[in-house]
Order: structure tokens, then C-alpha cells, then sequence
């Protein structure tokens, strides 16, 4: 079973049936012992204060909205380290999804196809005078894991790639060449001024909730392609729609939003500058689930620092 990636917006009928679960008092009380724990962030969520001897807890995917609502500050923290399921793997694949979803919408290959299905062969227009990666200055907000894998593969093509995100300043050793400029979120209207491309990967924090709201992409003189794989609440659905009759933004490709599933009459569905997908752009694959606990389970007993912790101050 593929698990949606990101607190199971895309839901098959599998993983539906966990949202849906409680967890049994018999179940809570034979983990009781448990020192290790595989999880569910939703069922791990609902028992954060009932396992008194656990140690650390791994999660099967990115997000940590399901856990933060069983985080109470005035009950203090969890006494055990979770890590969330996020690296390379997510990385891979959304950026995969970003140059799938971007190069479709510049070559216009959906209008080909529509075009296919008439027999009409017709070489005009952005079918043929197309803009390539490497004609555009990148914007990518959110450069953790995923957000770097993203970066790598439009500078791999050729963009001109910025980075924004929380830290004053971005140590990349090494590939400090990947990025032309790094903000932050305090000089974000800066950031917005010059991209041609903005790709939106921030996880959902009380910092983040709203970011773009309240005309911020008016900021967008380039009028970039929005796309955003990150969190639906980054920005209202009416902000796009705002953004894109006001041409702040030529294009929108969206794979989450405020309400999922996306309700049915809504406009954003219909819109000739939209692309519409299921919360799909990353999801938990079981055989990677296997292979990222069993090398943060070598470094749990060597030790080792682990990846991904959750901080519950910064709630991701």
C-alpha cells in the first residue's frame, strides 16, 4: 500500500480507515513496555503521554500536524524523541513532480494533447517558443531536505535558484554554488521580486500559516508560474485566484490546499491557469519506510544523532 506523504490528505480506503481509528485502551497498555516505535503520526498523536518508557518514535511520513494536536505545552514535552519520515526520498520525487508539472505548463504538452484528439497539428504560440528552466530565476521557499533536492534540479537545468527560509544564514558547504541568493522570511516581499518560478515546499507552522496571504504576491513582478507542494495553508485559495485575475502569477499548480479533499464546485477546478492534483506530489513508499528506520534504528544503538527530530517548539 503507497501512503499518501504528506498526514494522509490523498486518501485510499487503506489509510482512511487510520484517520478513522482510535487507539484501544488494550493496544496502549501492551505498548506501555515499548522502548522503539514505528508509528502512524495520527495514531501516535492520540498517545503521546501514555508511554512511559518509550525512547524514541519514528514516523511514516513528513508532516506533524496529527501529532502537534496530542502536544499539550502545559503537560510539558513527550519525554521521547520522534523523527519524521522525510529526506532524499520526498526530495526525489516532489522534484521529480516540480519539473513534470513545469516543463508541461511552458511547452503547453496538455493543449498537444487536446490538440491530439482533434487531429490538429499546430506548432505556435508556447508550444513552439517555449521558455526552458534555464531562461528562469527559481524561488524556492522552504530549503530543508526536500527544498534542497528541489533547488539542485532546476540549477541542474540551468535556472538561476534562491532560497528562502527561517535561519538568518544557510551553511551549504559545498554547494553553496546551488543557491544565487538566500532569504528570509522577514525580507520575503524582496524575494518574490524578481522570480520567473515559485515553488513552495514549507511545512505548516503558526509562522508559515498565511505567508502568502493579503496581496503578498503582488510583490511578483515577473508574473512566475506558483507552484506549491508544501501546505495548503500557506495561502488562501482566494489569494490564488486573486493573484492569477490580477496577473501576479501566470500559473498555478497545486497539489494541497486548505480543505482536501478540494470541494467540487470550487472555481480553482475549472480555471484555463490551473493545474489540480491530489496531495500527490510525495508519498510514503512501505520498502522506504523500511530502509529509513532501519538506518535510524543502527543509529539509535550507536548513539548517533538521528535525523528528522521533531522540535515541538518550532511544531515541526
Amino acid at each position: 500500500m503507497d501512503l499518501p506523504g504528506d498526514d494522509g490528505a490523498s486518501l485510499d480506503k487503506p489509510y482512511k480507515l487510520i484517520l478513522d481509528t482510535k487507539v484501544p485502551s488494550g493496544v496502549i497498555k501492551e505498548l506501555e513496555s515499548a522502548e522503539i516505535l514505528l508509528a502512524d503520526g495520527h495514531l501516535l498523536g492520540q498517545i503521546l503521554y501514555a508511554l512511559p518508557n518509550l525512547k524514541w518514535a519514528q514516523t511514516t511520513y513528513a508532516g506533524v500536524e496529527r501529532i502537534m494536536k496530542g502536544f499539550f505545552p502545559e503537560k510539558g514535552k513527550p519525554t521521547f524523541t520522534v523523527t519524521r519520515f522525510s529526506g532524499d526520498h520526498f526530495g526525489k520525487q516532489m522534484s521529480e513532480y516540480v519539473l513534470a508539472q513545469v516543463v508541461n505548463f511552458e511547452r503547453k504538452f496538455f493543449l498537444c494533447h487536446q490538440n491530439q484528439s482533434q487531429g490538429k497539428w499546430i506548432a505556435d504560440g508556447n508550444i513552439k517558443y517555449y521558455r526552458l528552466i534555464k531562461d528562469m530565476t527559481c524561488g524556492v521557499m522552504g530549503v530543508g531536505k526536500i527544498g534542497m533536492e528541489i533547488c539542485r534540479t532546476l540549477h541542474h537545468f540551468g535556472g538561476r535558484v534562491k532560497g528562502l527560509g527561517r535561519c538568518p544564514k544557510l551553511d551549504l558547504g559545498c554547494e553553496a554554488t546551488i543557491l544565487s541568493d538566500y532569504k528570509t522570511v522577514k525580507e520575503l516581499d524582496n524575494f518574490l521580486s524578481d522570480l520567473d518560478l515559485l515553488v513552495c515546499v514549507l511545512p505548516n507552522t503558526p509562522e508559515t500559516c498565511g505567508l502568502l496571504n493579503n496581496g503578498m504576491l503582488k510583490n511578483c513582478k515577473n508574473q512566475p508560474l506558483f507552484v506549491n507542494i508544501g501546505r495548503g495553508s500557506l495561502i488562501l485559495e482566494e489569494e490564488i485566484l486573486k493573484a492569477l485575475n490580477e496577473r501576479w502569477i501566470r500559473g498555478a499548480i497545486l497539489d494541497v490546499f486548505n480543505e482536501e479533499p478540494l470541494p467540487s464546485n470550487h472555481p480553482l477546478w475549472s480555471h484555463q491557469q490551473v493545474v489540480v492534483t491530489p496531495h500527490v506530489s510525495g508519498i510514503t513508499r512501505l520498502q522506504e519506510v523500511v530502509t529509513v528506520f532501519s538506518s535510524q534504528l543502527q543509529k539509535f544503538s550507536d548513539g548517533q544523532p538521528l535525523d528528522n527530530v521533531l522540535d515541538w517548539d518550532a511544531g515541526y
